[in-house]
Parts: structure tokens; sequence; C-alpha cells
């Protein structure tokens, strides 16, 4: 039954092809409604992901480097974690490593976190990829490390050596302890807000925290210390609420970032920070409504034009349809064909549709993650719901052709 099935509709999509005129007009608007689809889905994923620093979060950053020591943010963390509709509060600690009259900063970030820090986070990725386990590293493009660089840290000396490149390694060492990581990533300078001659590098918090203590002896419990070594950079502070269920109800997570903003505006903390960075409730708002009313047509209007695109196939295709039935197709094979070509309108324009989607994203510059499991997955969803509608009409147009339409053209 299975096959029978298949060569059905494979026998339908040629059938299709014949009638290129009309299959090329649908494909063609169907890939239009479903680049609507795949962008807002994108856009909609994305207050998660690229934007959850404007969409969700209130950002903390230091004045200037080295002006923030561990304890003190630590404090403010542990501070801003009990406000009201806050759902978590991540510092971003780096150590600096110097010589040469440049430094180098190793930062340290949780992969789970790594949508929280704009300069630092996998879309300003240049090449490889973001790390995702201990060992791994990422680092500002085009770093020179090819002078020696040094910390005397209590008495101890971390260096960093090598030249690094994509797959290269870099071997930090403190004493007689050495750790190795491999360069999974690099990222543009320009994302950075520091003297050119810097250098940024990414890894693990764990292992941050291994190079201070296993390498540079650095311990949490010397105070003295771990603040003359251990620095933060900013603070982000990410509000509770579903970006999507704040457009319908009226703004609950934008009401939790104005929340936040106002009390790091009236609560004096450790830190010396910037003045705090948001977007407005109202512009978050309007972006997102923007967003879901364009899903919102392209699901309408794709219903439609399938509804349409399978009206019509009945209609022309009417007469071979009733010899189709006189020669003993049944009414469920008859349909099962002009599914098919449905399908074969369908499938080509969503295809179509993410390859313009792909190259618009590409000419504006818009950073939107669409190539991603979940978005192309809940498109295509959404694209084979739109045609239900159609799937449903046809049925009913091929039960009510009777076989005898077959004899009008003799």
């Amino acid at each position: 039954m299975v096959l029978g099935t298949v060569r059905l509709i494979r026998k339908s999509i040629l059938v299709a092809t014949r009638a290129r005129k009309r299959l090329a007009v649908f494909v063609i608007v169907y890939a239009i409604l479903a680049g609507m689809v795949i962008l807002s889905i994108g856009r909609l994923a994305g207050y998660n992901t690229t934007g959850l620093v404007d969409q969700r979060s209130v950002v903390l950053e230091a004045t200037d480097f080295d002006t923030i020591t561990y304890n003190q943010a630590k404090n403010d963390t542990t501070t801003l974690s009990h406000v009201e509709g806050v759902d978590r509060v991540v510092p971003l600690y780096y150590v600096n490593f110097e010589g040469g009259g440049d430094i180098i900063r190793i930062f340290g970030i949780e992969p789970s976190n790594r949508w929280a820090f704009e300069e630092i986070k996998p879309d300003v990725i240049s090449s490889g990829r973001y790390i995702e386990r201990g060992g791994e590293i990422l680092i500002s493009e085009n770093a020179n490390l090819t002078t020696l660089f040094e910390e005397s840290v209590g008495g101890r000396t971390g260096t960093i050596f090598t030249k690094p490149g994509l797959g290269d390694t870099i071997t930090i060492a403190g004493g007689e302890e050495t750790k190795t990581f491999k360069v999974v990533g690099t990222f543009e300078e320009g994302q950075v807000d520091d003297d050119p001659g810097n250098t940024w590098m990414v890894v693990t918090v764990d292992d941050l925290w291994l190079i201070l203590n296993d390498l540079l002896r650095v311990y949490e419990d010397q105070t003295a210390v771990i603040n003359s070594v251990l620095f933060c950079y900013k603070i982000v502070i990410v509000a509770e609420g579903s970006v999507f269920w704040s457009a319908v109800r009226g703004g609950d997570v934008w009401n939790n970032v104005e929340g936040i903003v106002e009390f790091t505006e009236t609560t004096t903390l450790q830190g010396n920070y910037n003045s705090p960075e948001y977007t407005k409730k109202a512009d978050n708002q309007n972006a997102v409504i923007a967003d879901m009313m364009l899903i919102t047509v392209a699901f309408l209007g794709g219903a439609l034009v399938a509804s349409m695109y399978a009206f019509l196939i009945t209609r022309f295709r009417r007469i071979e349809i009733a010899t189709l039935k006189a020669i003993g197709y049944t009414n469920r094979n008859v349909w099962t064909m002009t599914l098919g070509e449905i399908l074969l309108a369908s499938i080509a324009g969503f295809i179509l549709g993410l390859l313009g989607i792909a190259v618009y994203l590409g000419v504006t510059g818009e950073t939107v993650v669409i190539f991603s499991r979940t978005t192309l997955l809940t498109a295509f969803l959404i694209v084979v719901l739109i045609q239900v509608p159609a799937f449903i009409l046809s049925n009913k147009r091929t039960l009510r052709i009777p076989p005898a339409e077959a004899l009008r053209t003799l």
C-alpha cells in the first residue's frame, strides 16, 4: 500500500511539471510566504539567543578595565540576583597577562551563557566555532603572540607562548604546571572595545579557575591577591519572562527589565559601572508584534494560496480525474495524486524561500539564525500546516467529480 501511494505521488509530480507556468508561479508565491515564515520564526527564536541582550537584559559595564575586582562583582551579582523579576545574573570575569606593552585578557564564559555578551557571542565568530567544553579557547582575530608575556602573582609566573591560529594550541604555564588549549574559533577584533594591541581570549569558567588555582596558585579565599588578578568586565542581568507572551499579554518581561533598571539606578553597588544599557519596552514590544504580524500574514496568505492551488488543480484536471476514476482509480488514489502536486509546490517554495532569506540576510547584514534545527523544523511544520485547508478542499472537490464527466469530451 505504501509503495502504491509513493508511485501515485511520483506520478502526480511528473504530471505537475507539465503545467510549468502554473507550477512556477505558485512555487514563487510559496517561496515568498515561506521566506516570511522563516524570517519571523528566526527572529522570534533569536529573542533567546542573538537578541537576548536587546530583548531581555540589562547590562552593567565597568567604567574601565581593571576597575571592578572579583569580590566587588561577586557581591553585586548576589545583590542583583535577589531583585524581583531577575532570571539570572551573569558576570564576565577575566585575568590579565602582561608583557611587551600589550595585554592578553583571558575571559571565562559558560557555554550556556554564550549569548549574554555582545562582544563574544556565537554570531561574531569569524572562523571556527564557539567553545563547548574545557580545553578549548577562542581568540581575537589576527592575534600575534610571538612576544613572551608574563604575569607575576605571589612570586609565581604565568607564561603564554606560541602564535595561535585556528586549530593550533596555546599553552599556559605556571611554575611546573602547564595547561594546553585548542583554538576552536576566532572573532573580529573590531567587536572588542579595547586597545588595538591587546588580545582577548575566551575559555570556560572552569578553565579560568584552573588557570588561577593550578597555574598561578591564586585561590578565592586569598582576597587581596585575587582582587589584584581577577577582574569583572561587565554584568548582564537577564529578566524573567517570555518575549512572545509578553507581546500578547502586555509586556511582563519588559516590565521586569525596567524594574531592574530602576533598581540599579537607585541602589549603590560596590563596582563602578556605566549607566545601565537596555532597550526600552516600546521598541521591544513593537519589534515582536511586527514579527508576529509577519508570521500571521504569511500563515493566512499561505493557506489562501494553497487552497487556490488545490482549486485550480481540481478544475484544470477535472477531465483527467474523471477518466482516472472511470478506469478504476479510487477517490483516495486521485486525492493522493493531487496531494503530491501540492506538496511539490510547497516544498520547492520552502527551499527557494530559505535560499532567498539567506541572500537577504547576507545583503542586509541582519543577524538572524535561520539555519538552526529549531528554526527550520518550526518553519517547515508551519508550511506543512498551511496545506491543511488545501488538502481538505482538494479532497472534497475530488469526491464530487463523477467518472461520467470523462464522457463529455467524447
